[in-house]
């Protein structure tokens, strides 16, 4: 006796459940009742007239859970050929009621629970049938071209990249990945989708990957952990730092946090900069893939610490290639490491920088000195302008930001940069 597995059938609705939802009309209802009840009306209409009847007088809800069937449909081992022969019967009922909206209906069960052996031979059955009708819908001739085997999403990512490096012609504007989706009806939340998606992130330019931010974050929240490591480094083989990088940047910080630095600084980083599961991805990832992105994400910290605060940008700018570490001590507190020393920004400062020697403000840090503090001290300390002027070095040095101040601080950063350097921007 074949029946509708429980387990199986729990699978499937938690399939669904971590997918997001499709069209009402494609939504994928399962109903172990409901299902059983179709199941033992096929059993007991086998063969011969009583089948053909079946097959012409299923209601439109019975043909649209044949796909549904399919995936659950389980049988103790003794009767093996009877779930073989059930499955046959299911796919000729879909053949033989073959139309175009039963076919949309089956593409959206293929791509959900991709890849299932049973729902690529109803779309291979589907398009067989329609096809001779002259019914070609895009979908059904991507199906017709590449079949439906489990290789459709890395053929239907190259054939969609081999489009989009053509020429443009026509009137209907530029190439747009979503439209091409849409298109081929292509739900972008389903298994399929998310793994054409991949396929056709790690193809593509970086450039185009970013025209894309919408499609490429949906991606990777649905991806696997190893998938998600493999499109971070598909795009950032190289520094992203580039205007149009900004959106796609914003993605994966979002996502994915600042990684951590392979040898982190003693000053401690902010702990909220990558969580669990992405500190998961940010291993897997090759080191300088983790690197260039990590560069700008500190550049980018950065930048949010110091809107409107030109000086300071003016000062950081030079230097941003030569960031070690970047976080935040407290909440207006930023400390950026270089090779030998630190600067300590306080934000509500914006006319100087504090800076420190290695030895001076890890000691600091260590006797629980507060960073704001520290950022911006009360009393005197000596300048950058003093020190460059007498010729000296200082392990804790106030960089003044106004008019000249800035390039005395600037040429105090180059000698400790540089020691043995003669440059100067006085």
């Amino acid at each position: 006796m074949l029946h509708v597995s429980d387990s199986k059938l729990h699978h499937v609705r938690q399939q669904v459940i971590r997918q997001q939802p499709l069209p009402e009309e494609l939504s994928v209802r399962l109903d172990e009742t409901r299902l059983q009840e179709l199941l033992q009306l096929i059993e007991t209409t086998a063969t011969g007239d009583g089948f053909d009847l079946l097959v012409a007088r299923l209601p439109r809800r019975q043909l649209n859970d044949l796909f549904g069937l399919l995936l659950v449909i389980e049988a103790p081992l003794s009767a093996l050929t009877a779930t073989e022969q059930a499955q046959q019967r299911i796919q000729q009922i879909i053949e033989r009621r073959a139309t175009l909206s039963l076919a949309q209906t089956g593409w959206a069960f293929y791509q959900q629970h991709f890849y299932h052996v049973e729902l690529a031979e109803a779309m291979a059955r589907l398009n067989t049938a329609l096809t001779a009708k002259g019914e070609t819908p895009p979908f059904l001739a991507l199906c017709g071209r590449f079949g439906c085997e489990e290789s459709l999403p890395r053929q239907t990512a190259q054939f969609l990249l081999d489009e989009q490096q053509k020429p443009l012609s026509g009137v209907n504007g530029p190439w747009s990945l979503s439209s091409k989706l849409a298109e081929l009806s292509v739900y972008a939340a389903s298994r399929f989708g998310t793994l054409l998606l991949l396929e056709f992130f790690q193809l593509c330019p970086p450039e185009l990957t970013a025209a894309e931010t919408e499609l490429f974050s949906q991606c990777l929240e649905l991806a696997e952990t190893a998938e998600k490591a493999r499109l971070i480094t598909a795009i950032y083989n190289e520094f992203r730092g580039d205007q149009k990088f900004l959106p796609l940047n914003q993605v994966i910080l979002q996502q994915f946090g600042m990684p951590p630095a392979a040898d982190q600084a003693k000053p401690k980083a902010d702990p909220a900069a990558a969580s669990a599961d992405a500190l998961q991805v940010w291993a897997i990832v090759p080191e300088q893939v983790r690197l260039n992105f990590r560069q700008w994400a500190m550049i980018n910290l950065i930048g949010r610490q110091t809107v409107g605060q030109e000086r300071k940008r003016a000062l950081y700018q030079p230097l941003l290639m030569q960031l070690v570490n970047c976080c935040l001590l407290a909440p207006a507190v930023l400390l950026l490491e270089f090779p030998g020393f630190y600067l300590l920004d306080h934000q509500d400062f914006s006319h100087q920088v504090m800076y420190y020697d290695r030895p001076t403000l890890e000691l600091a840090l260590e006797n629980k000195q507060d960073p704001a503090e520290l950022a911006a001290p009360d009393g005197k300390v000596i300048t950058a302008r003093e020190l460059v002027l007498a010729k000296n070095r200082g392990n804790r040095v106030l960089l003044r930001l106004e008019e000249v101040n800035l390039l005395f601080a600037r040429d105090f950063l180059n000698s400790v940069l540089n020691p043995d350097s003669s440059d100067t921007f006085i």
